[in-house]
């Protein structure tokens, strides 16, 4: 009786040990399933946030896409949430990059960052150093916090920036979402419009700025004044006028016009304009170190000029901006079908056989003028000037030249012929479009 006691204890031993497990993989699969659902009721409320947001255009990066845009081992998706490491002295990420298709300089770009680190910090670059835009605590949600950047896509290389995170106390960041949205920026102004320029929306280089009533003053040797708005480029025609006077001591020069731009922001100058014919070569060979370039037949040229590549018969790269580094010097003729052409500075690039080069015009004017004049202390001149853009016109002058998106207005006032400072006033600085 004592040992069938003793192994019916063990049996309800053995019976209770097995309840109890079961009861713990039970609660297990229950706090699991609980997990689970939290986490789909997160994502869930997570979308729902964004979506209430009523962003434009949002690309989403989510745990089960980040691999898809970054594929740095120090990022990665685990339980469900984005895990972006970071350097364990300096507590900062590697740089991280962004490349956008699909939009252009006349929009914003706005990064929110959804994360569980509340001292995560981010960055916005235009390139390895160059800092466009820091992040800013914009919002908390259901236990996350929210922050955000906002830069002008103009200010981008290419449309391609970097992100680069930080955190005082994490060595690992949590991020359930990477939200990009994109809006207009407000510094472009669409057609129909009227721009009135002061000394609250330009900006000036090489000058002294005063403001007097109803109008402003510019002091010294080589002055600009640009304004901060660029005026979006189509088939409207876009009228500029301005009363400048001077009102120094010494005659003065003074430009209005426009600095015109490509899409991708761009500067259009006179250096885009191929000279004379826009003859097309192909590349025989290349020597750095001599700063040469041997091509298939003799170009059109004049010292000073520009070689771009990818150059296309029918003008269709126009205008082309892939410039080789420095000026021609000198073209000499190797044989019946090599030409060597010989530039100020050894180029950068490294140019494949075969490419297709054009000579381009020397630099020449840097702006569009539609008026210009000598002013003598005291003198004051009206410019008034219509200008309208032409899609068949590749030179630099009189219209608006195919390529171009928008336009900035631009005055310029030079000391003729001395280093010596000048003052003009600028009044009713009005541009139509």
């Amino acid at each position: 009786m004592i040992i069938f006691a003793q192994k019916k204890i063990k049996k309800s031993c053995g019976a209770f040990k097995t309840i109890a497990i079961l009861a713990s993989l039970v609660m297990t699969l229950i706090g699991n399933a609980q997990t689970d659902k939290q986490k789909t009721d997160d994502a869930a409320l997570l979308d729902s946030y964004i979506q209430s947001k009523g962003y434009n255009n949002t690309i989403v990066f989510t745990p089960s896409n980040i691999k898809q845009f970054w594929t740095e081992k120090s990022v990665f998706s685990q339980n469900e949430t984005i895990n972006i490491l970071l350097d364990d002295e300096l507590k900062k990420s590697s740089l991280l990059r962004i490349q956008l298709a699909n939009v252009d300089v006349s929009q914003d770009c706005r990064i929110d960052i959804i994360s569980k680190n509340d001292d995560l910090q981010f960055s916005v670059l235009s390139n390895e150093k160059t800092v466009i835009s820091d992040a800013l605590q914009n919002d908390t949600f259901i236990g996350y916090s929210v922050k955000s950047a906002t830069f002008h896509l103009e200010d981008t290389n290419d449309y391609s920036f970097f992100l680069s995170f930080t955190a005082t106390n994490s060595r690992k960041l949590e991020v359930e979402r990477i939200v990009l949205s994109f809006m207009k920026n407000d510094l472009f102004l669409s057609s129909p419009g009227k721009l009135v320029i002061t000394d609250t929306n330009c900006s000036t280089s090489d000058a002294k700025t005063k403001i007097t009533e109803n109008s402003f003053s510019l002091t010294g040797i080589r002055s600009r004044v640009y304004s901060k708005n660029r005026i979006l480029v189509s088939d409207n025609t876009i009228t500029n006028s301005v009363r400048i006077k001077n009102i120094g001591e010494k005659p003065t020069k003074v430009y209005l016009g426009y600095a015109p731009y490509t899409k991708d922001g761009k500067l259009i100058d006179n250096k885009n304009i191929p000279y004379k014919s826009g003859k097309v070569m192909n590349v025989i060979s290349i020597d750095k170190e001599k700063n040469t370039i041997v091509v298939d037949s003799e170009p059109e040229w004049e010292k000073g000029c520009r070689l771009v590549l990818d150059a296309k018969e029918d003008l269709s790269d126009f205008p082309n901006h892939s410039f080789v580094e420095g000026t021609i010097e000198d073209v000499k003729k190797v044989d019946d079908s090599h030409v060597e052409i010989l530039f100020n500075k050894a180029s950068k690039k490294d140019i494949k056989i075969g490419t297709s080069v054009r000579v381009q015009s020397r630099q020449g004017a840097t702006y569009l003028y539609t008026g210009s004049q000598l002013l003598q202390p005291g003198e004051e001149v009206t410019f008034s000037a219509k200008i309208k853009k032409d899609d068949n016109h590749l030179k630099f002058g009189s219209k608006l030249c195919r390529g171009t998106y928008y336009v900035v207005p631009v005055i310029l006032s030079n000391t003729a012929g001395q280093q010596e400072q000048n003052t003009v006033q600028i009044e009713d600085f009005i541009v139509e479009y």
